[in-house]
């Protein structure tokens, strides 16, 4: 009881900074540029200095194979969303416009901003490792293969470099020193638990930053994605967390496996639709309905997972 109870409080905690996020765009705190700013600076900043810093605590006893499970997970993860995700669109049936858009929002989901977070609440360092490696095989899968499939058939097709090699190149460091046994000196090890702890704070204010600048009259017309977000977004996780449990998946694995397809539409989705020539006012609406309905799914997952 006492365990569950500590879950929920991380889970009530993380959804409230979510607000004060919120809070911020509408004073103003955090719009346009800063809002910007402070999303280049988690991704590129805070966040490997996260992985690096969960690489160093990491249980070393897990050896190679911690690593391998890591990488089949992150696998396992892309092919999940991508069969699933084809299977719910057929049964939502959006216009032939809109289907490359639900595709897109059923793969590119918000891992950054708040799965690290949320896995961090509910299993501590060694399921943030885990999920860097996972997240390191999603890019490489999304803005290759995946990027492929949701603009078949547009002769512009481009490939962004920079965002397929950043993870990889960070967890592939990760992993290294976790292998090989190297522990940074004191003082980086110090700095990147320090700069690391910024990682989940920003990242959820910029949830709720998602949601301030969003127009509520547009969403609420927008019915269709009521039922995407609950059979991609909640049924999905729920459905795969019973069968896979009974079969004895490993406890971690399994529970990052369900958090991370739990999260909701990327908060960055709108501008990575429009770099890939897909129109971004879908995907901003997508943010919306999955992140607020993600306040009232994350306490109840974190509760699922800790029974």
């Amino acid at each position: 009881m006492t365990e569950i109870a500590g879950v929920l409080n991380s889970m009530a905690a993380l959804v409230i900074v979510s607000l004060l996020g919120y809070a911020a765009a509408r004073l103003g705190f955090l719009a346009g540029p800063a809002r910007e700013g402070i999303s280049g600076l988690v991704f590129n900043i805070t966040l490997p200095c996260t992985i690096l810093n969960a690489a160093g605590q990491a249980d070393r006893s897990l050896g190679g194979g911690h690593v391998a499970n890591g990488l089949l997970l992150g696998l396992s993860f892309f092919l999940i969303m991508l069969a699933a995700t084809y299977a719910i669109i057929a049964l939502v049936k959006p216009s032939q416009e809109e289907r490359p858009l639900y595709l897109f929002m059923g793969i590119f989901t918000n891992i950054v901003f708040a799965g690290f977070p949320v896995i961090e609440a509910l299993y501590g360092s060694n399921a943030v490792f885990l999920g860097s490696i996972v997240f390191a095989v999603f890019n490489l899968l999304f803005y290759s293969f995946g990027v492929m499939l949701i603009t078949m058939g547009d002769s512009g097709i481009s490939v962004d470099m920079h965002r397929i090699l950043s993870a990889p190149l960070v967890a592939s460091a990760a992993m290294a020193l976790f292998l090989l046994d190297i522990h940074l000196p004191a003082f980086a090890a110090e700095a990147c638990e320090l700069a690391g702890s910024a990682t989940s704070p920003l990242g959820m204010m910029l949830v709720g930053v998602a949601i301030a600048e969003s127009d509520f009259a547009e969403v609420l017309r927008e019915r269709r994605l009521y039922l995407f977000e609950f059979l991609r977004f909640i049924a999905l996780p729920v459905v795969l967390f019973m069968p896979l449990r009974a079969l004895g998946m490993d406890e971690m694995l399994l529970g990052i496996l369900v958090v991370l397809l739990a999260m909701p539409v990327g908060s960055i989705a709108p501008a990575v639709a429009t770099a890939y020539r897909l129109g971004p006012d879908l995907p901003a609406r997508g943010i919306v309905v999955t992140t607020v309905f993600s306040f009232a799914t994350f306490p109840l997952l974190a509760l699922l997972l800790t029974l």
